[in-house]
């Protein structure tokens, strides 16, 4: 039986991943306005927006477990969710490393425009890393289904 902490966990958690996807977006769509000092500059609160999402989430995949009702219904995908709980977690460093890069390579004193190169190369970290959070969020929601397919009996 659910108790009251565990839907108020759920329901947090649905509305933080439901927000970090919102960002997601943003970034994606200040990547397609293509990459300068200006745009950084909009770009990093965004990014440290998610990053804090990302880890709410962790903290409250801590208190709930990562994927526990699909452990729950499935205790083979045990390994599948260890690797999927794997991937998130390098997803989250990449992203805060991303960030310190960012931080680096913008000065507020300074007004000299963003170097091509630094733009191009932050930009494909950026679009790579948008890439590899699509796919995993997928991945994520594909295991939920087929799980829950599964349990149904649809699944045979």
């Amino acid at each position: 039986m659910t108790t009251t902490s565990e839907l108020t966990v759920a329901t947090q958690g649905a509305a933080t991943s439901q927000l970090a996807w919102l960002l997601v977006g943003d970034v994606a769509d200040i990547l397609d306005d293509g990459i300068d000092a200006e745009n950084l500059r909009w770009l990093l609160p965004v990014l440290e927006s998610l990053l804090n999402l990302m880890n709410t989430e962790e903290q409250q995949d801590g208190a709930a477990g990562y994927l526990d009702d699909v452990l729950e219904l499935s205790p083979n995908s045990f390994e599948e969710v260890e690797g999927l709980h794997a991937v998130r977690n390098e997803l989250r460093a990449d992203l805060h490393r991303i960030i310190g890069g960012i931080r680096q390579t913008i000065r507020p004193e300074s007004s000299q425009p963003l170097q091509s190169f630094v733009a191009r190369s932050l930009s494909a970290q950026l679009m790579s890393w948008v890439d590899r959070m699509t796919t995993h969020h997928r991945a994520e929601r594909e295991l939920s289904q087929s799980v829950w397919y599964l349990d149904l009996g649809v699944g045979d």
